[in-house]
């Protein structure tokens, strides 16, 4: 992973730090902590000694966004743990969540409401909000002879724990988070999580007759047995917390078409696989190394929470959020930034393959030869051909559109030091 810090680059992965902590004693932890081979240390202690800083070069933060990112799990330095032999799987995942978002957060707090205790609490605004964190764990259960596998009886057995536990909490923001540190099986997709809150998902498809279908689309719609329905306030959301594979999907981006170049069968299937290999080996410490990958949440909102959770919070770089639009279609509502750039390259690298897109290299090439000449303007090319341009974005794209061209490159051009934004459409 290559980085900047304290006005230096940095290029490390998770295998550097452990080899160079090897024989290193932990020193006694404050707030945070980072498992290294199955010892505690620090995070500012860890990343000072693997990169030969100060300590007061960086921040805590700094070492915990930077060890997180590498896959080493953080979590609060607690004295005395509530939960025997410390906390779970899931546990510390959501704690390494919080503390990657600068979320300072108690644990099993007492209340004077009830004896129950959610595992979590933070406060946000002034507002305390509570989190109680389920795990799916074990491994498949055997299926014996023909039956129909429930994909939401699982999930709506962990809301009806998480409602009995916030039975007396209803003046608080109350929020379910499941994880799943297992194999069983067990659907965390958006399709399941949905239906298991509001109802079975349903298809519905209108037909104008006997035979023709009419033109309208397909719909999706809830039906029965959803346990977060009108009459259930309390629960304001289920949050799926997750391992986000962002490495891997940044190498298969990266990676060029050799299923033609190769050939077919099973000899090409195999030099495919070793020139994968070799690529995931070159691209070790970089953002496609295949190890590489981030904790994230997916939240799916309750429209009929008493208190709804806050919009600014689950908002990172690779986080998600469901909910229903004003007219009542459940869709996605937010995507963190860098999660909408990964799309964006895997939407174009299945554009490049069908061959409905180049390789942007004549876009490229005319951008550099006439950056002074449009600097500071919206342009729309076609290859080296120039559609349009102006200092107003939208225009450019409706002239662009207007054009007839399928797929033109929209950018901004800058000076040659600033990182454009550019984007086919």
């Amino acid at each position: 992973m290559r980085f900047r810090l304290a006005g230096r680059q940095h290029n490390i992965d998770a295998n550097l730090v452990k080899e160079r902590l090897r024989g290193v004693e932990p020193k006694p932890a404050d707030k945070y902590i980072v498992e290294i081979q199955g010892r505690m240390y620090p995070p500012k202690q860890v990343l000072a000694h693997v990169l030969r800083l100060p300590l007061t070069s960086f921040t805590t933060m700094d070492a915990n966004r930077l060890l997180g990112r590498l896959g080493l799990v953080i979590g609060e330095a607690r004295k005395e743990s509530a939960v025997a032999g410390g906390s779970n799987c899931s546990e510390q995942l959501f704690e390494r969540y919080l503390v990657e978002q600068g979320l300072a957060f108690a644990y099993e707090a007492e209340r004077e409401e009830t004896s129950k205790r959610p595992d979590y609490s933070i406060v946000w605004k002034g507002q305390e909000i509570l989190f109680e964190v389920k795990e799916f764990a074990g491994t498949p259960a055997t299926l014996e002879g023909a039956g129909v596998l429930d994909g939401y009886a699982a999930i709506r057995r962990k809301i009806e724990e998480a409602r009995k536990k916030f039975r007396d909490l209803k003046l608080y923001c109350c929020n379910l988070v499941l994880v799943q540190v297992g194999t069983g099986l067990v659907f965390l997709d958006p399709e399941f999580v949905a239906g298991a809150m509001f109802g079975n998902v349903t298809v519905t498809t209108p037909f104008a007759g006997s035979r023709s279908p009419a033109r309208s689309r397909s719909r999706t719609t809830f039906g029965r047995r959803g346990k977060l329905s009108n009459a259930n306030t309390t629960i304001s959301s289920v949050v799926v917390l997750e391992k986000f594979p962002v490495g891997q999907r940044n190498l298969q981006c990266a990676r060029p078409n050799t299923e033609v170049s190769l050939g077919s069968g099973w000899e090409a299937r195999a030099r495919a696989c070793v020139e994968a290999l070799r690529l995931g080996r070159q691209m070790r410490g970089t953002e496609c190394d295949p190890s590489l990958v981030v904790v994230r949440a997916v939240v799916y909102r309750n429209p009929n929470a008493r208190l709804p959770l806050p919009d600014e919070l689950f908002q990172g770089a690779f986080d998600e959020q469901y909910s229903f639009d004003a007219q009542g279609k459940f869709q996605r509502v937010f995507a963190g930034r860098r999660l909408m750039l990964l799309e964006g390259k895997e939407r174009l690298r299945e554009l490049r393959k069908a061959g409905l897109v180049n390789d942007a290299s004549r876009e490229q090439a005319w951008l550099s030869r006439h950056r002074d000449e449009y600097a500071g303007e919206w342009v729309a090319l076609d290859g080296d051909r120039l559609i349009a341009h102006g200092p107003d974005a939208k225009a450019v794209h409706e002239a662009a559109r207007a054009s007839g061209v399928v797929l033109p490159m929209i950018v901004r051009v800058l000076p040659a030091d600033a990182l454009p934004f550019a984007g086919w459409v």
